[in-house]
């Protein structure tokens, strides 16, 4: 027999995101090492281990389907009819529900996710005072969305009773389960979306990086979008499998636009080059010798995807335009920013005092700034 078209769109979406969160997790480990993770790079394995059950739960329950889906007089009908004929239907009632809670903590462990990276990403800047109250608000929001789901059914196996009706607050898709939540959802992705806008949105680059950056922008949109199509289709609509498909869309473009930046090692030569190439064209260095050998995260270098307004003076920090082929990034200094030094050039000494060596010319600024 085989698989209706929304189960076909679900699983296909869900390889391609699992193919991307891999591909997440490979490009990390040949860059860094797994030792030098990050949170973020940790949190992303529990939460694709969430999006398989959920998408496990989606399959489940297309095939059994569920009892909010009938009237009530065909599942008095069915109460009333022989032994074990509700059984499937009350099994796919539970994966719905279980379906519910990890697409909840999947979409909120991806917020987490993203949060972790901007606190490598605009360290130093000052929307970085904004990160550890936006991990509080998802926190916060998760919890007081477990609470709306599972606390006014009580006891919470009244979800799954074929006859009498369980009243309006035991089923998943009652607006109880569905409005707050959503706010709750909607409320946090405009506040991550809005913490590193300040900063990237006016880089100094090219045109298609440009591109890409807005396009990342309007993708959180979409998700939103997404988010909110989901419930109109099963308040407004009462069309459960098109509001579950648009969950899934949902799921595969939050992976998506959360995975992007990290991704974009895979596609330079230097990433399939030999050991020594792994990384180079992006800033992944390494310090110390021996056992003590660090590696050096590109993405902790705050200074690569700034601009801080005012009376500024304009330096090149991502390399000379020679040495990126007229793409050189250029941002504006106005105060004492952490940069992290990369390794000189053989012959050339990367301390203070060499501000013709690009990752150094933020420290000199300032030190002319105070008279140094």
């Amino acid at each position: 027999m085989s698989l209706p078209g929304p189960l076909i769109e679900t699983w296909v979406l869900y390889t391609f995101g699992s193919l991307v969160i891999l591909a997440r997790i490979a490009c990390r480990w040949r860059m860094i090492g797994i030792a030098n993770f990050k949170p973020d790079d940790y949190l992303i394995i529990p939460a694709w281990i969430t999006y398989t059950t959920m998408t496990v739960a989606a399959h489940i329950v297309g095939g059994h389907g569920d009892l909010h889906a009938l009237s009530l007089e065909e599942r008095e009908a069915l109460a009333s009819g022989s032994p074990g004929a509700a059984d499937p239907l009350v099994t796919g009632t539970k994966w719905f529900c279980a379906g519910v809670a990890t697409y909840v903590t999947f979409i909120w462990l991806l917020k987490l996710n993203m949060l972790f990276l901007y606190q490598r990403v605009v360290r130093g800047l000052w929307v970085a005072r904004f990160i550890r109250p936006a991990m509080a608000l998802v926190g916060g929001t998760y919890l007081a969305t477990l609470l709306v789901l599972f606390l006014p059914c009580r006891p919470y196996d009244r979800m799954w009773i074929v006859f009498p009706d369980q009243g309006a607050y035991c089923k998943p898709q009652s607006t109880l389960n569905l409005i707050p939540p959503l706010a709750m959802n909607l409320l946090t992705d405009l506040v991550i979306m809005a913490i590193p806008a300040p900063v990237i949105l006016p880089i100094h680059t090219t045109l298609a990086r440009k591109a890409g950056l807005l396009t990342l922008f309007f993708a959180g949109v979409f998700i939103m979008v997404a988010a909110i199509l989901r419930v109109v289709f099963v308040i407004v609509m009462a069309d459960g499998p098109t509001a579950a498909i648009w969950s899934c869309r949902e799921d595969f473009v939050a992976i998506v636009v959360g995975q992007a930046i990290l991704l974009r090692p895979v596609f330079t030569r230097g990433f399939w080059g030999g050991k020594g190439e792994v990384g180079k064209s992006i800033g992944v260095t390494e310090e110390g010798t021996g056992s003590g050998r660090r590696v050096k995260d590109p993405f902790s270098v705050t200074v690569a995807l700034a601009t801080v307004g005012g009376d500024e003076s304009r330096e090149t920090v991502a390399g000379s335009d020679a040495e990126m082929g007229g793409a050189g990034l250029v941002i504006s200094v106005k105060s004492l920013v952490e940069v992290e030094s990369t390794e000189s050039p053989t012959g050339r000494d990367p301390g203070r005092g060499d501000c013709l060596w690009p990752t150094n010319r933020a420290s000199c600024w300032n030190g002319r700034e105070g008279g140094v």
